[in-house]
């Protein structure tokens, strides 16, 4: 296939590499993006964390079919609120990885009804677990005891991680936490997307 489009004319490229796209994004959603820039520093990126410490969450974002939403963001300077108990009790994932050692990036994700977003992750900065999980809560602060549903992004055959998932609101608007945890203590810039549907 290379070698037939290096003999192609540039037309000819985007009509060839055209019906390709949407296979290539299905195995990698991310296809196409520019890598993240690890070296900008963490402070010129979305913050980690509030500065108000009662609150879990650093940013909200409001879910509204046909939005898109892209968080240039790290967990350097975010908390350390989610331990391997934490994350294997909410059934996010069996593998224990010593996210104590690692700390959060963490958003509020506000879904109405009848709702889909869709995540797409990138980061080739370090080694992090992007997740979400049903926060039903009035108290601001983070939930300390398992939360259900929960979803992380599972480990592939290859050892690397996926790049993208979905959570849905049906019936009743909800509430998510969604953010980026690292595995064995590691922190590094970050890009996740947020792409919101109508779902029915």
């Amino acid at each position: 296939m290379i070698f037939v489009l290096l003999g192609l004319g540039c037309e000819t490229v985007g009509t060839t590499l055209a019906p390709w796209v949407p296979a290539l994004e299905r195995v990698d959603p991310t296809w196409g993006e520019e890598p993240v820039d690890c070296d900008m520093p963490s402070e010129e990126r979305e913050s980690p964390t509030s500065t108000d410490p009662t609150v879990c969450y650093s940013k909200k974002i409001r879910c509204k079919p046909g939005e898109r939403f892209i968080i240039e963001g790290t967990n350097i300077g975010g908390r350390r609120s989610f331990d391997d108990d934490f994350w294997q009790y909410s059934e996010c994932t069996p593998q224990r990885e010593r996210y104590d050692q690692a700390p959060e990036a963490v958003y509020l994700l506000e879904m109405p009804k009848h709702t889909e977003a869709e995540f797409r992750f990138k980061s080739n900065c370090a080694n992090l677990a992007p997740f979400a999980f049903v926060w039903d809560s009035d108290s601001k602060e983070c939930p300390t005891k398992s939360q259900k549903p929960c979803e992380m992004w599972p480990l592939k055959s290859d050892g690397t991680r996926s790049q993208w998932m979905r959570v849905n609101a049906i019936n009743n608007p909800l509430n998510y936490l969604i953010g980026v945890d690292g595995l064995r203590g590691q922190q590094g810039n970050f890009r996740l997307t947020v792409i919101c549907h109508q779902y029915f």
